[in-house]
């Protein structure tokens, strides 16, 4: 669920409400699903105007708008540095605001701290000379035609077993 609000998100950003790349909307204009600020296919657009050409200005609104003022002064500098490096303010602004979205302080409601401190890595689990049997479940999408179905080609028994 994830992975699939943030291509949503994304696509929202970049192509305005649409379906493009598993966007929230429909398809109900023309065209094709190209970042360039155009929303051909959109029925909806984000249609935010920062009220400064200073990137730091804008970061600082986009953190206010979408985080209620809650964005790190780290992850604030990493989405400035990313916003200077656009071809244009207004690609700038795109990739901005979907950095944003994939920040704690976006995703929570709570205030983010940073520990600052690496996470310690679990103890490798040493394997198990014991044979197993695994149940391995493909989840196909579409119906059950002879393309999504798997079948055994041979199941001969092992010696001395009735399976």
């Amino acid at each position: 669920k994830t992975v699939s609000l943030l291509n949503g998100l994304f696509s929202m950003i970049k192509f305005g409400l649409a379906n493009c790349y598993d966007g929230f909307g429909e398809n109900v204009g023309s065209g094709g699903c190209r970042d360039n600020g155009s929303y051909q296919r959109a029925s909806g657009i984000l249609e935010f105007e920062p009220s400064s050409t200073l990137s730091t200005d804008i970061i600082d609104e986009l953190a206010t708008l979408m985080t209620a003022g809650r964005l790190s002064e780290r992850n604030r500098e990493i989405i400035r540095e990313a916003f200077e490096s656009a071809e244009n303010q207004e690609a700038g602004l795109r990739i901005a605001q979907q950095l944003i979205v994939t920040t704690p302080e976006f995703q929570t409601t709570n205030p983010i701290k940073f520990s600052g401190v690496d996470r310690e890595l679990p103890e490798k689990i040493t394997p198990s000379d014991r044979p197993y049997k695994a149940v391995v479940f493909l989840m196909f999408g579409g119906g059950c035609d002879s393309f999504n179905m798997l079948t055994p080609y041979t199941c001969a028994p092992e010696e001395g077993k009735d399976d």
